[in-house]
């Protein structure tokens, strides 16, 4: 899977393409962010964009996906991601415009 994230500094859509077709295989995710620091923000789902279901409202009970800023290497950032005890390290990239 490939995700390709368009951002705004308050707000988030997250698309899902196939490696292999580079076909979309869900659909586009949207998100609210909230900065706590300049390394620190949280994503809550926004609802309002992407309908309600069970899994999206749990989430945001939770106070949604903490995300950390560990390491910026050039147009790439390493992102730790938590929620609910778990931790999903990833690497997100800015694409030349």
């Amino acid at each position: 899977m490939k995700y390709l994230l368009l951002r705004t500094k308050d707000f988030q859509i997250e698309q899902t393409f196939d490696l292999k077709t580079n076909r979309k295989t869900k659909k586009d995710r949207y998100y609210k962010i909230s900065w706590k620091n300049d390394c620190e923000y949280n994503l809550m789902i926004d609802i309002s964009k992407n309908g309600i279901n069970e899994n999206d409202t749990y989430l945001n009970s939770k106070g949604g996906l903490k995300c950390s800023i560990k390491k910026i290497e050039n147009n790439c950032a390493t992102v730790d991601t938590y929620f609910d005890g778990d931790v999903l390290s990833s690497k997100i990239c800015k694409l030349n415009d």
